[in-house]
């Protein structure tokens, strides 16, 4: 791994110039300054199981990083590059809700309108109860089609490229929704469902693809041109998933992204995930009353502290608000810390397993900047998975 390797290197070396030292005045006595260990905290997250990852770090104080540790395909030992693409997962949420909200703004949605009024074809229960607002903060009661079922898991194993469409994947949530115990409004409960449901919404109201409003209202207009839909641009960084549990990593990075569409389909760089993070939490893409209705957390439950707005969480304890998600063979974060206006994105080309790798690399990097001593809350790593 390049930065082990490069510390190694600089330990060696420091020892033979100190060997042929003979004067204190040779001595580098400079203060460690916050930030020197960034590297070292990236490169300490990679294991057997998590072969790579990408970070980058935009700090106002402190300055930026944009960093790669580990390997982009085992197979070849082929290095991981800050320039390679990874899928973004759940971090597409937000980019879902931003593009509602500019809707919003235009006057094409209004948050308080019911599902019946959009989706004619398709039928959800209560749908004339479950508000647009239901959908973005995750209070409809419509269970999750990936994560409260097993059905589309086994689908996707026995054949790993099918093509499902929207409104096959609600209708595997409303296979296993029971609209004797929903009641919209009344409870939080992470659902893809929710932002599959809001794909098919801005496709309705525009008569234009999710795809393409995400390209020509956000993508396109900041300059995000690492951050693709569904595509696989070069260079483009392998994942990997322990399928049998066997302790051998297995490919993953051709499994067809269909099942995460709206919820969870972007592919790019750490650099354009932060660059979005920026742009979005310094009021740079939404108007300050849309900003504000991002932002009307709703708790996702006692014990936790954690709460969700539109397409974005926050942790209450550490002041980071953002999203992070994960598809197979891939994991991201992306934080924002809004006392110091630094923003920190991860990704890895791996699971999650024991612990939350990739948010750890986050909670040590924030440390390594200062922002406090802080808990470690439980994360949103048990209802992310797309």
């Amino acid at each position: 791994m390049k930065y082990r390797v490069s510390i190694v290197l600089a330990l060696l070396l420091s020892l033979f110039i100190a060997s042929c030292a003979s004067s204190d005045d040779d001595y580098d006595d400079s203060p460690v300054q916050p930030g020197d260990m960034i590297p070292s905290i990236l490169n300490d997250a990679v294991t057997d199981a998590h072969p790579g990852f990408t970070l980058y770090v935009d700090s106002p104080e402190h300055g930026q990083w944009n960093l790669a540790v580990g390997k982009a395909d085992l197979e070849t030992g082929l290095d991981l590059e800050p320039e390679h693409r990874l899928r973004l997962g759940s971090t597409t949420k937000t980019f879902t809700a931003t593009l509602c909200l500019l809707l919003h703004e235009d006057g094409l949605l209004a948050f308080d309108r019911t599902l019946d009024e959009f989706l004619s074809d398709i039928t959800v229960p209560h749908d004339s109860l479950i508000t647009l607002e239901n959908l973005l903060n995750m209070t409809s009661g419509i269970l999750d089609y990936a994560n409260d079922g097993d059905a589309i898991l086994n689908e996707i194993l026995d054949d790993p490229e099918r093509v499902f469409t929207p409104e096959e994947l609600i209708d595997y949530a409303i296979e296993i929704t029971n609209p004797d115990e929903m009641e919209p409004g009344t409870y939080w409960h992470y659902s893809n469902t929710n932002y599959i449901l809001l794909g098919l919404i801005v496709e309705e109201v525009t008569g234009d693809t999710y795809a393409n409003l995400l390209r020509t209202r956000i993508l396109d207009p900041l300059g995000l041109s690492d951050i693709t839909i569904d595509e696989e641009p070069e260079p483009f960084a392998r994942g990997y998933l322990d399928l049998d549990g066997d302790g051998t990593l297995d490919d993953v990075a051709t499994w067809n992204p269909t099942p995460f569409w709206s919820a969870g389909c972007l592919i790019g760089t750490a650099k354009d995930l932060g660059r979005f993070a920026r742009k979005l939490f310094d009021g740079q893409i939404l108007s300050d009353d849309s900003m504000q209705l991002m932002q009307s957390w709703v708790s996702i439950g006692d014990g936790y502290d954690f709460a969700y707005g539109y397409g974005c969480g926050n942790h209450t304890d550490m002041d980071l608000i953002g999203h992070n998600g994960g598809t197979p063979g891939y994991s991201a974060e992306m934080w924002y810390h809004t006392p110091t206006g630094t923003v920190i994105t991860v990704i890895a080309n791996s699971n999650r397993t024991n612990g939350d790798h990739t948010f750890n690399v986050v909670y040590e990097v924030g440390k390594e900047l200062n922002f406090g001593d802080y808990p470690r809350s439980r994360s949103m790593q048990d209802w992310i998975v797309f």
